[in-house]
């Protein structure tokens, strides 16, 4: 248990209420609840989209957050209309724009959608602009 400094209303920063064993009964502080909530609700994500966007990663590990491009882009080119719909609630269409616009690379059906759907033009994206000079066959 962390000691406390007793309250006194004429001292700033002093704690109003003394820590009591019920506080830290299940040993998180606030901080680390905060972050299981948060990690709660990126759990809630990624498990009402398909399985088979994580097929390499740990859905455990993975913070929708941090990463909301790799999972905008997965969503993209290989999820259902679910997916996108999922996305699209938890994300907004502003963000899933302005993180397409950073992507090295997006198959062009998927750019094209995101272009319609966003109301943007093909040229505000990087992977529009960069584009391979000798594609690989598997995106031909």
């Amino acid at each position: 248990m962390v000691a406390r400094r007793a309250h006194n209303p004429e001292v700033v920063g002093s704690n109003p209420s003394p820590a009591t064993e019920q506080d830290l009964s299940d040993g998180k502080s606030f901080f680390a609840k905060r972050k299981m909530s948060t990690t709660a609700h990126t759990q809630a994500l990624t498990e009402s989209l398909s399985p088979y966007l994580f097929w390499d990663i740990d859905k455990e590990c993975f913070d929708a957050e941090k990463n909301s491009a790799q999972l905008i882009k997965r969503v993209l080119e290989y999820g259902e209309l679910d997916d996108w719909r999922t996305i699209c609630n938890y994300y907004g269409l502003d963000r899933i724009a302005n993180d397409c616009k950073t992507l090295r690379t997006l198959r062009p059906e998927a750019l094209s959608f995101v272009c319609v759907v966003t109301d943007t033009k093909k040229e505000d994206y990087r992977c529009y602009s960069f584009r391979q000079s000798f594609p690989t066959p598997c995106n031909s």
